[in-house]
């Protein structure tokens, strides 16, 4: 059985992005596999705010692929935004939508 590594050991995430991860419940590499970079980095900007950079999307994407951060090219830089921008504005629809009730038409 394969042993999953914690965060701080996992290439461009050190000590205090294990300490951030870990308040979002993310506490090894399983866990940040699982939740994928995109959302993990969306719900550290919701509790750490705009301490969280797109680098961190950039570092976290690039740790799960097990290569340096500076290695994600232009073109992945540019498809990671977006999807995170997309994501946000899914996010922010889903929210502003209203709630419809069971029963009525």
């Amino acid at each position: 059985m394969k042993m999953t590594r914690k965060i701080s050991q996992m290439r461009n995430l050190g000590p205090a992005m294990e300490r951030m991860l870990a308040e979002i419940d993310i506490r090894n590499e399983d866990d940040l596999r699982e939740k994928g970079a995109i959302d993990a980095w969306h719900q550290l900007r919701f509790v750490f705010g705009k301490r969280i950079s797109l680098v961190a999307l950039y570092a976290m994407h690039a740790s799960l692929e097990d290569r340096l951060w500076q290695d994600v090219s232009k073109q992945e830089k540019a498809r990671l935004k977006r999807a995170a921008t997309e994501s946000k504005t899914s996010r922010n629809n889903a929210k502003a939508a209203p709630a419809t009730q069971h029963g009525q038409d």
